[in-house]
């Protein structure tokens, strides 16, 4: 069976090729196995007609897969499919760049107090702050107060004039001769008020302490008594009364100076002995001052008797409401009474009372001790015999103050 034909054309030369395959086609066909060839040489003739299409032959076998040819275009984008499973967890990436701050939130609500820590330890000392100037104004006598420019705040500050002491008696022998009362100190005040309510000046006046009463030189004669404080004013806004004096001496009696009334109450003077004995000390006052002792009297057994001690310090310096921690007494032979040196004007503690002069039997008696400066009362003066000595004059009162203090 020829299973192929192959037509090769030369210049003027045809060749046919036909080949024949098989065993069992070289059985039944004339040629053998072997492909034949015949050559004719001559001049080509025409095309015959085309013959008429044969039966389809046999499927033959597949060939060789060819190289493949390019790739064509993509294809229309297909619909998206199920999604699948999720994968696992990749592992953490690198921490990314800060991000920029967010705007602050509101303020939440105020958690409850914590427990107060442990106390720290204490800081250095810092420097001093500067000083509140302050004006102060000391008047000793009268005069007037100016109000500085700028002030904010005044306090006034006023102690009375003390009241003299009474000057004992001179009495006959074997009769009672009483020595005299001692003068009371002089009332103190203190007010603070706003300085816008005080005028630019204000008018001062200081209480001079009161005169003890003059010694006696005729007989059978009383003591003289002294006479009372003067009272220290700031205007007519406020005052400090003086104490009352101390009375002389009489056969009877020798009153001590009374209390008056004030912001602080004064003490009142010693009264003698009635019987011509020893005097009495003075009293302190709770803010004011002491108040005079009195002189020492005879007695109508001719015995005569030392004067009492004057009043101390304030009860709110000293601590204590006991008589007596002023002047000292005077002995029964005219001793004087003691006199303590007056306070400084800038001092703000009121003044001692006088001590109470002695008796004599021989001579003048003593006279009593001046109250200290500011408002102590005088001592009361010691009593005399008739045709012997005179009698103790009574102690002059201390004189009163007035101080102004000024904050700006």
């Amino acid at each position: 069976m020829i299973t192929s034909l192959k037509w090769q054309r030369a210049p003027a030369l045809l060749t046919l090729t036909w080949f024949a395959q098989g065993t069992a086609v070289a059985a039944s066909a004339p040629y053998p196995t072997a492909a034949h060839v015949v050559t004719v040489t001559g001049p080509q003739g025409p095309a015959g007609p085309t013959g008429a299409t044969g039966p389809q032959g046999l499927k033959g076998d597949t060939g060789d897969t060819g190289p493949a040819g390019p790739t064509g275009p993509q294809g229309l984008k297909g619909d998206t499919g199920d999604t699948g499973p999720a994968g696992p967890t990749g592992p953490t990436g690198p921490q990314g760049l800060k991000g920029d701050t967010g705007d602050t939130g509101p303020t939440g609500p105020q958690g409850a107090t914590g427990p107060q820590g442990p106390a720290g330890p204490t800081g250095a000392t810092g420097p001093a702050g500067p000083a509140t100037p302050v004006d102060v104004q000391i008047f000793t006598t009268n005069g007037t107060w100016t109000k500085p420019a700028g002030a904010r705040a005044v306090h006034v500050q006023l102690f009375g004039g003390g009241g003299g002491g009474g000057a004992g008696r001179k009495g006959a022998a074997a009769s009672i001769r009483c020595g005299g009362g001692g003068g009371a100190s002089g009332t103190s005040a203190e007010w603070r008020l706003p300085a816008d309510s005080l005028g630019a000046t204000v008018s001062v006046t200081v209480g001079t302490g009161g005169n003890g009463g003059a010694s006696q030189a005729t007989n059978s004669t009383n003591g003289a008594n002294g006479t009372a404080g003067g009272a220290s004013s700031f205007g007519s806004l406020f005052q400090a009364l003086g104490g009352a004096a101390g009375n002389g001496g009489s056969t009877t009696a020798g009153a001590g100076g009374a209390v008056s009334v004030g912001m602080y109450a004064n003490a009142a003077g010693a009264a003698a002995n009635t019987s011509g004995g020893a005097g009495a000390a003075g009293a302190r006052g709770l803010i004011a001052g002491g108040s005079g002792g009195s002189g020492g009297g005879i007695s109508s057994a001719n015995a005569a008797a030392a004067g009492g001690a004057g009043g101390g310090d304030p009860q709110f310096i000293s601590g204590t409401a006991a008589t007596g921690g002023g002047g000292t007494g005077g002995a029964n032979t005219g001793g004087a009474g003691g006199v303590t040196t007056d306070r400084a004007s800038n001092d703000p503690r009121a003044g001692r009372g006088g001590g109470g002069g002695g008796a004599n039997l021989t001579g003048n008696a003593g006279a009593g001790g001046a109250g200290q400066f500011p408002g102590g009362g005088g001592g009361g003066g010691g009593a005399a015999v008739d045709s012997t000595g005179n009698s103790g004059a009574g102690g002059k009162g201390g004189d009163g103050l007035v101080v102004v203090t000024t904050w700006f």
